[in-house]
């Protein structure tokens, strides 16, 4: 395996620990919206964590994009490769 390609699987690696780390702020950011609050607070309460929830979302979109792409570049790479 060359260089290029260990880098990339490296890559892959910090990509996928991210997507994990939105995860579970999702799942947090989830937890915390409570009904028992006053009706004037349960509102806003419900808003800022799923708001909070949705960053966590695209965020985790954006590092598995980046998955795909380092993947299609391994895919290239082996393509490019000769067979010894």
């Amino acid at each position: 395996m060359s260089d290029a390609q260990l880098q990339i699987r490296g890559d892959i690696q910090i990509q996928l620990a991210n997507v994990g780390y939105e995860l579970r702020r999702i799942q947090k950011a989830l937890e915390n919206v409570t009904l028992d609050r006053p009706p004037d607070e349960l509102e806003q309460g419900v808003l800022d964590h799923t708001s909070e929830a949705l960053k966590g979302v695209r965020l985790a979109q954006d590092h598995a994009e980046r998955v795909g792409f380092y993947l299609e570049e391994l895919s290239d790479d082996d393509k490019s490769d000769p067979i010894e």
